[in-house]
């Protein structure tokens, strides 16, 4: 996987991390790339403000060489550039991960979690398209949300 992205005005950024970018990082966001709880991942996976804050720390210093303010850089992430960052930048934290054992783990629950994520949406795809009414939708998918909840 890229541990690049291109935002809306056809920048590229690289988000290989370094000790130093991870310092960054904590000190604009208060996220600590080196101990991440699974909580901050969904985070960085579902709030695009956090997301975007954690990626402006991150490439600061090829923003400041290309004169992208925060403000600029944030106009600039939209869309499917969004879920480009976010997967460049959950593929750059799992290289970053010191010891070969725990990247690969890391590797295999950040696919895992995509391959949940796509099938989770064919079936409430498949549900909406279903014609079933909407109490009966709603029932199902709350018995998935139950299935999948500790």
């Amino acid at each position: 996987m890229a541990t690049s992205f291109k935002d809306t005005a056809d920048r590229t950024w690289d988000l290989s991390l370094t000790v130093n970018d991870a310092k960054r990082v904590q000190a604009f966001t208060g996220l600590n790339l080196l101990r991440l709880a699974p909580e901050d991942i969904s985070d960085l996976s579902t709030d695009p403000i956090k997301l975007v804050d954690a990626l402006f720390a991150l490439v600061k210093l090829q923003a400041d060489k290309a004169g992208v303010s925060d403000e600029d850089f944030g106009r600039s992430l939209a869309g499917d550039v969004i879920a480009d960052a976010t997967e460049a930048f959950l593929e750059a934290i799992v290289n970053f991960t010191p010891y070969p054992a725990k990247r690969e783990t890391l590797r295999k629950a950040l696919k895992l979690s995509k391959d949940l994520q796509v099938k989770s949406l064919e079936k409430v795809n498949e549900l909406l398209d279903s014609g079933k009414p909407e109490k009966e939708i709603m029932d199902i998918l709350d018995k998935m949300v139950e299935k999948v909840t500790p």
